[in-house]
């Protein structure tokens, strides 16, 4: 099986490369790929993010319609992907879900308060103030930080 070559058919060779070497290169890939009016930019990586956005949608959608067995993965992906997309639903709960947690928030009044509000809203998996992760090192690309 053959492929053309990328840097061949991307180039644009009605433009000189001594004067715009970049759009000579690149220009054919820009005419043949343009920005879509949704988004900010285009590439490969925005193509593999779309492909598999719409695959976990169809996955999704199709374990939402189906009379999949109680208990089963399919059952409970389609009853989770269901209860976010159930807007009257969501609406009608609105922030009343939060009420409590904003008393607490607005009832912080000194350092012990606040640190005790902090290691709260951690525990239940909000980020205020700092968060925690692992991450690739900086200088070291084999460890992580």
């Amino acid at each position: 099986m053959a492929f053309s070559d990328p840097l061949i058919t991307n180039r644009d060779t009605t433009i000189n490369p001594s004067d715009d070497f970049f759009h000579f290169a690149n220009g054919g890939w820009f005419k043949n790929n343009p920005i879509k009016s949704t988004e900010k930019s285009n590439g490969i990586f925005r193509t593999i993010q779309d492909t598999i956005n719409n695959q976990i949608k169809s996955i999704c959608e199709k374990s939402a319609n189906a009379n999949a067995a109680k208990g089963s993965n399919k059952q409970k992906i389609g009853d989770f992907y269901a209860s976010g997309m159930d807007s009257t639903a969501i609406n009608k709960i609105s922030f009343n879900s939060l009420k409590e947690e904003f008393i607490a928030i607005t009832a912080v009044s000194d350092r012990n308060s606040l640190l005790a509000s902090i290691g709260h809203l951690h525990s239940i998996g909000a980020n205020p103030a700092f968060s925690f992760y692992v991450s690739q090192d900086d200088k070291i690309s084999s460890k992580h930080a």
